[in-house]
């Protein structure tokens, strides 16, 4: 029983760790291109919406 529930917390946080190395590689390509040095500058809205994502994806893995 121990041992159960010491495998599914471990389970839960490699899935979160590979969840946020997915979404990191999946942004890594577009970041520089489509949002940092874009033209048109993009809306204002972008960036804390960008803090906000990455703080909810450092929290799903600190709870985990």
């Amino acid at each position: 029983m121990i041992r159960t529930a010491f495998l599914l917390n471990k389970f839960f946080f490699f899935m979160s760790l590979l969840i946020a190395l997915v979404v990191a590689y999946g942004f890594s390509h577009r970041v520089d291109t489509e949002l940092i040095h874009v033209v048109p500058v993009r809306p204002a809205i972008l960036y804390p919406h960008a803090a906000v994502f990455t703080g909810a994806v450092i929290f799903f893995i600190f709870q985990s």
